[in-house]
């Protein structure tokens, strides 16, 4: 059983469908808490179920939290106390069309308040979260006063549940927290109405008078000392590190309740003594009924508000974590219930981490109260705190199986496997409606898909322009219908060939191009992995058409081809020349003069006209004079222009001086640092069987000691996708490398001349003893860009497999036995069991073994019959179990081509 099994146990939603559909919904954002929700699923129906389940009437967020609220009822009798830790924070949605959305800190922002009820120990160990409230504020109208809920409402009612709880439960202790924002009067009568079936302690925030007159916090600090305290204040935000000791006193008053009454409370006071001068002293002020007769009552007091941190790092990870913050769904009821299961999560989260790696909460209020060291009385020491020192890393890589997070510096969020599943993917930002991607309606007659192009370009655009870039899901009016089966590479090229713009799509028309939608299925980011069509959208170049561009005779000749093939299978010809980007009337011209005289213009270079505005010689002269002289010869034109103008002076424009200047051959660099280098795509490979073209790279494994890991060495290989050989070490090293190197060149019988590997800039790649022993085994290399991880995607791809599966250990690893015996497993899988999409999931051993030729068509034929048997239930061709002949690495782009070979002309 899961934990979201276990969790939401007595969830009932009304029919035992949608009970496990909240169940598995939550096992997989859990899994992904930082991707979309179309980024938490691999397939186009799991995505769809997501999202009926968070439109369903039947379901709200208080059908989710109460199962939460039950389990963590279960986790609260186990312990005799419970801090219940209570407050409010802003989620902004502005810029999203979420309907019932309310304005926030300032009138033009849009978002929802929150306000839960976290429930950790005394130790700070979550137990759940046991309320929570959203709601959007009203607009306000004019001058009058806003309407709605008050969020003081929110308190009292918060405390008024925990005390109903406290009544269920008798033989367990709840203490209220709350900052600042809980001191409000109707919180403490509350109290006293349920005759403090709950403890409270709140933050004081009020000065309040005395029914005897004089102020509180004055009438406290004239009463005698309970004790000391010492600790460490770390540094912060403009204050030095230093060590403070305060005096606690406590001290039991009465409150007027503004109801004739009067309210009996303890107001406890931590104030440091001997503050340095001109640094503002350290204060703590609480109010609580508790008695705090004794030094260790009052610093068990303060322990206990330290706790109310917790939530705050409940919230972090809610936001940055989660990323709720990004979720775009189209009405405030399916944001409510996506917030319920993500809230079970981030607790799910925060359980997860052990003390010892909890992250520090790096603000200025934060460290000047949490008290980490020591306290002491006036003559013996006294140390009941709880020393829980919680400390992250910005770039640790250890994992965790169900949740991963990121530790990450002082004011940023735990996210590690949503950080990397955004990097991946790139979908956090998409609606609520699932993605229509898959299109198989072309098999057997592609052109005519060439009349559904408005509704692919309008899905095609969405993608291209959302607000992070490619990854927005498809509008629910721009979807296309499809299957939920896999596209196989074949159909995938073909939609890709006649739906999309540009010299890219309508040149790959040959078989070179169903290796590249193999690359891109390889990465996950294809419609025959994901079942989306972000993926496929994000890799095509912008369109072809457009006034005044200048297309070259190829170009022309393709283009007619598939308007004239559209318009022989029903498509309009206006039609069909538009969703190519060009016009009819360009169109008739190119067919009634012929596409074959292509530039007509003299020498196929554009003719240079001499502007009439252009400086004289005399005038150059001057500029040149200018430049040269003795105040200036030193400074570049940015420098000059300002200087010049400062005196009354204008001789030129900043991009003149620089023109003329190049003209003359004096623009050159000339500063000490090395020069910009141009940084070129990487030589194109291509793999037409095993054995020529390698991919390796390191990635890291993690350990048992925060900032130390483990290092998989893994080579690749292109044409089969088969795992040659890898290694763990517990460095980075070019001697390893060149070991790992040798040994697999012996075991695959490589010969001088036939094998060649790709790599990034790392420097293992790039060392003396790794370049000494590829030439002396005769292996070439080529290297990708610096900080381009797209050149070597295929290794890239292998490592997001191998570090997501299941057998993943939870915990790090113990040491390199225990590496090595987890890769060797994972190893075995991937080459023997793991049918590979893009390479028509047959596994790499198969295809390293050229097996897998007869496999697909031993496939095709069972399609075949199986079609002959029913023909009523095939509505277009059978699947195309088609052999993917090449692989291509870093593909030449046509317009790279074309630049290349004008180059060699001129």
């Amino acid at each position: 059983m899961g934990w979201a099994e276990r969790e939401f146990e007595t969830i009932d939603l009304g029919d035992p469908r949608l009970n496990r559909r909240a169940v598995l919904l939550a096992e997989r954002l859990g899994q992904k808490p930082g991707a979309s929700i179309p980024g938490a699923y691999e397939n186009w129906a799991e995505t769809a179920a997501a999202y009926r389940f968070l439109r369903n009437e039947q379901v709200s967020c208080e059908d989710v939290m109460t199962a939460h609220r039950q389990a963590t009822m279960g986790r609260i009798r186990e312990h005799a106390v419970v801090l219940c830790l209570q407050d409010t924070t802003e989620l902004d949605y502005n810029g999203q069309a979420t309907a019932g959305l309310g304005p926030l800190s300032y009138e033009a922002q849009r978002g929802l308040y929150l306000h839960p009820t976290y429930v950790v120990t005394p130790q700070r160990e979550p137990l759940g979260v046991m309320n929570a409230w959203t709601w959007a504020r009203e607009f306000k109208q004019g001058d009058a006063p806003r309407g709605g809920v008050l969020e003081s409402v929110r308190w009292v009612e918060s405390y008024e549940r925990i005390a109903e709880q406290a009544g269920e439960l008798p033989g367990t202790r709840h203490v209220c927290i709350g900052d600042r924002e809980s001191d409000i009067l109707a919180l403490l009568v509350m109290a006293r109405k349920m005759n403090h079936a709950a403890d409270y302690l709140v933050r004081c925030q009020h000065n309040r008078v005395l029914p005897e007159g004089g102020k509180l916090w004055d009438g406290v600090m004239a009463s005698a000392p309970l004790g000391r305290i010492r600790f460490e204040m770390p540094a912060g935000r403009g204050r030095k590190a230093r060590a403070v000791e305060q005096e606690v006193r406590a001290q039991r008053v009465m409150l007027p309740d503004r109801q004739g009454g009067q309210l009996e409370v303890t107001c406890l006071i931590a104030s440091e003594v001997n503050a340095p001068a001109g640094t503002k002293p350290v204060v703590w002020r609480l109010l609580t009924n508790r008695v705090a007769s004794t030094l260790a009552a009052a610093v068990e007091l303060i322990d206990w508000y330290r706790a109310r941190w917790e939530i705050e790092l409940f919230f972090l990870v809610l936001k940055e974590g989660c990323r709720v913050e990004r979720l775009q769904l189209s009405d405030v009821g399916r944001l409510q219930t996506a917030l319920a299961l993500y809230m079970v999560i981030a607790w799910r989260i925060n359980r997860l981490m052990p003390p010892g790696v909890r992250i520090v909460v790096a603000s200025n209020s934060l460290m000047a109260n949490c008290p980490t060291a020591s306290f002491h009385d006036q003559n013996t020491a006294f140390t009941s705190l709880s020393r829980i020192q919680r400390a992250g890393t910005a770039q640790s890589q250890a994992s965790r199986n169900a949740f991963r997070y990121q530790r990450c510096r002082r004011a940023q969020h735990v996210r590690r496997h949503a950080q990397e599943v955004a990097a991946k993917r790139k979908q956090e930002n998409w609606h609520d409606s699932p993605p229509g991607a898959r299109c198989n309606c072309c098999a057997g007659r592609p052109s005519v898909c060439l009349v559904a192009r408005t509704a692919f370009d309008g899905v095609a655009a969405e993608l291209r322009t959302g607000r992070h870039g490619p990854g927005r899901l498809v509008p629910r009016a721009w979807r296309v219908r499809a299957s939920a089966g896999a596209v196989a590479p074949g159909v995938l090229h073909a939609c890709r060939a006649r739906f999309t713009r540009g010299e890219r799509r309508l040149s790959r028309v040959a078989a070179p191009a169903r290796s590249v939608a193999a690359r891109a299925a390889a990465q996950g980011k294809g419609a025959g992995r994901g079942g989306c069509l972000a993926g496929v959208a994000k890799k095509l170049p912008g369109a072809v058409g457009g006034r005044g561009h200048m297309r070259s005779v190829q170009q022309r000749q393709t283009l007619l081809g598939l308007i004239d093939q559209a318009c022989a299978d029903g498509a309009r010809r206006d039609v069909a020349c538009r969703q190519v980007g060009l016009s009819c009337r360009s169109v008739q011209r190119w067919q009634r003069s012929g596409v074959a005289e292509g530039d007509q213009r003299p020498s196929g270079k554009r003719r240079y006209v001499r502007p009439a505005n252009r400086l004289r010689e005399d005038e150059r002269q001057a500029v040149m004079a200018t430049l040269n002289s003795e105040a200036f010869k030193d400074l570049p034109p940015s420098q000059i222009v300002p200087r010049l103008a400062d005196t009354g002076v204008y001789v030129a424009s900043e991009s003149t001086m620089y023109r003329i200047l190049r003209q003359q051959g004096q623009l050159a660099h000339r500063r000490s640092e090395r020069a910009a280098q141009k940084r070129s795509r990487p030589r194109a490979l291509a793999a037409t069987g095993p054995d020529q073209v390698f991919c390796w790279d390191i990635t890291y494994l993690p350990t048992q000691v925060r900032g130390q890991h483990f290092y998989l060495y893994l080579f690749e290989d292109l044409f089969s996708r088969k795992i040659v050989g890898w290694q763990v070490f517990d460095c980075e090293s070019a001697a390893l490398a060149s070991q790992l190197l040798t040994d697999i060149c012996l075991r695959q019988g490589i010969v001088p001349g036939q094998l060649t590997v790709h790599s990034d800039n790392g420097a293992p790649m790039k060392g003396e003893t790794m370049l000494a022993t590829m030439q002396r085994l005769g292996v070439a290399h080529t290297r990708s860009r610096p900080s381009v991880s797209n050149d070597n995607p295929y290794i890239e791809s292998a490592f997001r497999t191998l570090k997501y599966r299941p057998e993943l250990p939870v915990k790090p690893f113990e040491n390199l036995l225990a590496a090595r015996r987890w890769v060797t497993e994972l190893a075995h899988w991937y080459n023997q069991e793991h049918r590979h999409s893009a390479i028509g999931f047959v596994t790499p051993a198969q295809r390293h073994a050229g097996l897998d030729r007869a496999l697909l068509e031993e496939r095709a034929l069972v399609y075949e019959r199986a079609r002959q048997e029913n023909p009523q239930r095939w509505s277009g061709q059978a699947r195309q179990w088609t052999h993917v002949d090449v692989v291509h690495l870093n593909p030449e782009t046509p317009q790279i081509k074309e630049l290349r070979n004008t180059q060699k002309v001129a």
